[in-house]
């Protein structure tokens, strides 16, 4: 089976990233919790990086290609992110 083949990790980012943003928060809250708690050295490309995977719906080989990363190296920055979005999303 093809998702036996998938480390713990992927799997993980797959769930974080398939979990569902409910209807009442827009992507401009989002883009919100990123300009306030994305921070550190590389902090603009990461906030590039997950917005070309999460909003553009981009692979995450073709968003690594695009940024001279490896996809292991896509993959933790978008779940790293995710992690963040996700604490933050204002709850109903």
């Amino acid at each position: 089976m093809f998702v036996q083949s998938w480390t713990i990790v992927e799997l993980t980012i797959c769930m974080v990233i398939s979990m569902r943003i409910p209807n009442y928060v827009c992507k401009s809250d989002i883009m919100n919790v990123l300009q306030e708690w994305v921070i550190g050295q590389n902090a603009l490309r990461n906030k590039e990086i997950y917005s070309r995977k999460v909003f553009d719906g981009l692979t995450f080989e073709t968003v690594a290609e695009e940024y001279d990363l490896t996809d292991r190296q896509v993959k933790n920055i978008v779940y790293s992110i995710s992690k963040i979005v996700n604490s933050h999303i204002p709850k109903q």
